[in-house]
């Protein structure tokens, strides 16, 4: 075999890997579930991406409120708008979503969750300035996508 196939083929390979390997660190669950270890390891592994922590446990902590039907919680940590449209959606398969991807520009962090029993996507923004101050309300924007 010639030596440039040779190369050529290794470096495909050790990018596929790589790849493969940034999706699987990628897709971290946030299911709404009452096991904070698994919360709090997930969003340490997105703080090594690059992307706030708080921002992403404010978001994690919503899906989770939303899911097990904690009005008091969903007041807490989002405001009235979100709230409504939260409301508005209902809570038919509330329980199933799982966090796909974040990202963060202008002060906010953007988290995306899919429905696993509707394949709906669910997008919230988050200020990041509120959360890291530990302020109520820090969830600011929500989404929803079919």
């Amino acid at each position: 075999m010639d030596t440039a196939v040779r190369a050529r083929t290794a470096a495909l390979g050790i990018t596929a890997i790589a790849a493969l390997t940034s999706i699987g660190l990628a897709g971290n669950p946030a299911l709404a579930a009452s096991d904070t270890t698994t919360t709090s390891t997930t969003a340490a592994a997105v703080q090594s991406s690059g992307h706030p922590t708080t921002s992403l446990k404010y978001a994690d902590e919503l899906v989770r409120a939303f899911g097990t039907g904690s009005d008091v919680d969903v007041e807490r940590l989002a405001t009235d708008a979100v709230v409504k449209t939260l409301s508005e959606h209902g809570d038919s398969h509330a329980s199933r979503w799982h966090r796909i991807a974040a990202d963060s520009a202008a002060g906010s962090t953007y988290v995306a969750y899919t429905n696993l029993d509707t394949g709906e996507e669910m997008t919230l923004g988050v200020s990041n300035e509120k959360s890291a101050d530990g302020d109520d309300e820090a969830v600011r924007q929500i989404r929803f996508d079919d």
